[in-house]
């Protein structure tokens, strides 16, 4: 996050963190695997 303010990098991680968490996501994941996730669950949802 280039030119944020220490503060407002420090809230986008713990925000990553919390979601991560709640979703039950492995802190290892790469991005496209949580991606990947997210749209199994969607289409879960739309059926």
């Amino acid at each position: 996050m280039q030119g944020a303010t220490p503060d407002l990098h420090k809230a986008h991680r713990e925000n990553d963190k919390a979601v991560m968490q709640a979703y039950g996501f492995n802190a290892k994941m790469s991005e496209s695997e949580i991606v990947g996730v997210l749209f199994k669950l969607y289409e879960e949802l739309v059926k």
